[in-house]
């Protein structure tokens, strides 16, 4: 198909990009180009095929700027995830955790947090997930960054749906609802139906949870009626 082709095309362009860069043996490009073709491969499903690219970018992470750097870990240890390598991924972003606290980057600190909820929840560490992210969701109420609370949001909810399975269907039927509100209009509309999914899965929600996303619903009468399914 079409799109299959274009992916093909891509993924050529990007291979010859790190083959230029490994002939000229730039340390710089060689870092970024295997960095975006892992970047690639990851997001298109194979993270095998990317972890051999970010390991080869993180062999000359000294001559890379931090941002970059940091950018390399933060992919390579959510191939280290999907790859089922818990450990080696938990210590990479704790590393990560450390020095987004040190330069006081909240906003990728937020999503290291978030990558460190899932891999915690992936080993039945639910509870301690939970604990994780709800600096993510204060970061959200302060600053009003609405694009990463459908991040975090999504998180939460593959917690949620992995500490209870039963009330799986639920937690992400109510991520859809928001992020399909995200999409329209930066803030999700109240309806109905998401009220019901509120309703159904309120008493899983901490109190950081729920103000994060009573935030994303607007003010006035509206929050006022999410704040009451809550109870």
């Amino acid at each position: 198909c079409a799109t299959s082709g274009m992916t093909s095309d891509a993924q050529a362009i990007f291979e010859r990009t790190v083959a230029i860069r490994e002939t000229i043996g730039d340390p710089v490009g060689i870092g970024r180009s295997n960095g975006n073709l892992g970047i690639f491969l990851s997001d298109n499903g194979n993270p095998l095929a990317a972890l051999k690219h970010f390991e080869r970018a993180l062999q000359v992470s000294p001559h890379l700027p931090p941002n970059i750097d940091r950018l390399v870990r933060l992919n390579y240890a959510a191939c280290l995830a999907a790859l089922k390598r818990i450990p080696e991924a938990l210590e990479v972003n704790r590393v990560l955790e450390k020095e987004f606290e040190e330069v006081g980057n909240r906003r990728n600190l937020a999503l290291v947090r978030c990558n460190i909820a899932d891999c915690l929840s992936k080993i039945g560490e639910y509870e301690a997930a939970r604990t994780v992210l709800e600096s993510p969701f204060s970061y959200t109420l302060e600053t009003g960054e609405w694009s990463h609370l459908s991040v975090i949001l999504d998180t939460l909810t593959t917690v949620l749906a992995r500490q209870k399975p039963e009330r799986a269907w639920q937690a992400h039927s109510l991520a859809n609802r928001v992020n399909a509100g995200l999409r329209r209009q930066r803030k999700p509309v109240v309806t109905n139906e998401l009220e019901t999914d509120l309703e159904l899965i309120r008493a899983s929600l901490s109190v950081s949870e729920r103000e994060a996303i009573e935030a994303a619903m607007g003010a006035g009468e509206t929050t006022d009626r999410v704040t009451e399914l809550f109870g």
